[in-house]
């Protein structure tokens, strides 16, 4: 999860420059990764600067401290019926459902959003169509028949929803914890 989070938000506008600090330049240990245990802990502390991950701060403020992680696969519907983190960009982009087939139904309609996805959706969406794919998308749930809740990849989720073939599934990393709903995201 720690590798697949990293190189999805590797090369993002937002946290790109943070990693590049804490790794001190040496992206390496991202786009050229080894299963060691010095490497795997760089990874951890770039997460845990960067975004929280096991500091419960930032994105990972409330986040259980021992999910169990599963990989799982979806389609486009199932990505559709995925919801949105609890954040006010993606709550205004879906009109409040947090779910990503609202937030895709939104992408080409002008209205105002503070912090505006909508470009860079509209981007990556164009290289799904073109064929690209990317890391997996993480999520988290209190259990496997619960509403599964987007923590990194709500770009390319929406981007998915929108370009990917239907008879075509995506790899996903899910935290599954019955203390999930303590997540401040959730």
């Amino acid at each position: 999860m720690v590798l697949a989070f990293l190189q999805a938000e590797v090369d993002s506008p937002r946290f790109h420059e943070c990693i590049g600090v804490v790794l001190e330049g040496d992206l390496t240990v991202v786009h050229d990764p080894k299963d060691t245990a010095e490497e795997n802990t760089r990874r951890r502390h770039v997460l845990a600067c960067c975004r929280g991950f096991e500091m419960n701060t930032y994105l990972f403020r409330g986040f259980p401290a021992d999910p169990e992680w599963a990989r799982i696969m979806a389609t486009r519907e199932e990505i559709g019926n995925l919801q949105y983190a609890n954040h006010p960009t993606w709550n205004a982009l879906s009109e409040g459902s947090r779910l990503v087939r609202d937030g895709a139904s939104n992408v080409g309609t002008a209205f105002h959003i503070d912090e505006d996805p909508r470009v860079n959706i509209q981007a990556v969406a164009s290289r799904v169509a073109a064929g690209r794919r990317y890391p997996a998308l993480i999520l988290a749930a209190t259990h496997q028949k619960a509403q599964h809740v987007i923590a990194e990849g709500h770009t390319r989720a929406t981007a998915y929803f929108l370009k990917l073939p239907d008879d075509e599934e995506i790899e996903m990393i899910v935290a599954y914890s019955p203390h999930l709903t303590e997540w401040s995201f959730h």
